[in-house]
């Protein structure tokens, strides 16, 4: 379950990298992709959580436009790092 997990996690993250540029929004937390297609209207926030040592916990995304298509369903991913 979690080499799936992870295999999902690593194609999200390929995918977004290789279909959009990544674009930092002046903080440490949160990025902005947005899609090399203009015509998906469905940039998002990349939004990292950290715990108290500065270690990545978890990243959510969220859609930028209200516009965008409620098939790209990014807010149903609340993606957290597992302890071993």
């Amino acid at each position: 379950m979690l080499l799936k997990r992870f295999a999902l996690l690593i194609f999200l993250l390929s995918f977004i990298i290789t279909n959009a540029q990544i674009e930092d929004k002046n903080n440490e937390t949160t990025f902005v992709a947005k899609w090399n297609n203009r015509s998906y209207d469905a940039d998002v926030f990349i939004l990292f959580t950290f715990d108290e040592s500065g270690n990545a916990t978890g990243v959510t995304i969220k859609h930028i436009a209200p516009i965008t298509d409620f098939s790209f369903d990014f807010h149903n991913l609340n993606l957290k790092k597992q302890s071993n």
